[in-house]
């Protein structure tokens, strides 16, 4: 073997050998998976890994002053006019984020370039899509509910079912916004998806507990007009107060084409299971003192 395979020292390094450098043969791949990446996927790949858009921790960051609609991330206040680094006026909250340098590949940029590129047909037949796709999804959740509303424990009817109920008929929705807002070209949209699912679940969460009801007995008119009239405007009710979050939030990203940031959408969300609950807790209740519900 030549001194080069053994020699540990300093002077057998690369740079110090009279030879041409070597490509890494494992590299190669990755060379040609670059070199066919198209002009599109490179400044999509550059505008969402953007640097701009990472938290603003560094010391070497100079402040600067927000010159266009920036909502607090706590509270929501307009922070436009004022010097990045500061407190919120409203909350006192120090946002760690700022607006990216015009001109820059970053999400805002992104954003924008890809909403304009879906028409509003488009558009509509996503959300149609993810609709529909969220109802399918929410049935094995309307089958566990259907299973265990009719069990006789308090907790199941109060507490288990109208967390599940609501995170099924809600999630597919919370994450199309989340991963691809700049799909949706209004509010409304939101909406309607919202509304939609909630109606097919309603549907298919009356039809399994009706049908569980009718193996043992035939259940009177009066209960199944209060199941599918009460209980369906109740799964609307509900996710129309799990939605309001989610349109808000959207709302203020598409205002500064920004990420959304889905963490203030908790509280409707937890506000709909609440509200879910009550509603179960007073026909568990009266269901005890032998009201036919």
């Amino acid at each position: 073997m030549s001194k080069s395979d053994y020699d540990p020292s300093i002077d057998n390094e690369p740079q110090w050998r009279n030879e041409p450098a070597q490509t890494d043969p494992s590299e190669a791949a990755a060379d040609r998976a670059q070199r066919h990446a198209g002009p599109r996927d490179t400044a999509d790949d550059l505008a969402s890994h953007s640097v701009f858009d990472e938290p603003d921790i560094l010391p070497c960051r100079p402040p600067e002053t927000i010159d266009r609609d920036w909502s607090c991330a706590e509270c929501g206040y307009n922070l436009r006019g004022l010097v990045t680094g500061r407190r919120c006026p409203e909350c006192g909250h120090v946002n760690i984020y700022r607006p990216p340098p015009p001109g820059v590949p970053s999400f805002s940029d992104l954003y924008r370039r890809k909403q304009e590129a879906v028409s509003s047909r488009r558009s509509w037949a996503y959300v149609l899509t993810v609709a529909v796709i969220g109802a399918f999804v929410a049935t094995p959740a309307a089958m566990i509910a259907a299973v265990w509303i009719g069990l006789p424990f308090v907790g199941t009817v109060i507490v288990f079912v109208p967390v599940v109920q609501e995170a099924a008929k809600i999630l597919p929705i919370l994450l199309f916004v989340e991963i691809k807002p700049f799909l949706i070209k209004r509010g409304n949209q939101i909406w309607f998806a919202a509304m939609f699912t909630a109606l097919l679940y309603a549907a298919g969460f009356n039809t399994m507990t009706t049908g569980f009801q009718m193996i043992t007995k035939t259940p009177p008119l009066e209960l199944l007009l209060w199941r599918w009239i009460g209980g369906t405007l109740l799964h609307v009710a509900c996710t129309a107060v799990a939605c309001s979050g989610v349109v808000a939030a959207w709302r203020r990203a598409d205002d500064e084409a920004r990420r959304p940031r889905l963490g203030n959408v908790t509280r409707s969300v937890l506000l709909a299971m609440m509200f879910h609950a009550a509603f179960n807790a007073m026909v568990f209740f009266w269901n005890a003192k032998d009201y036919a519900f």
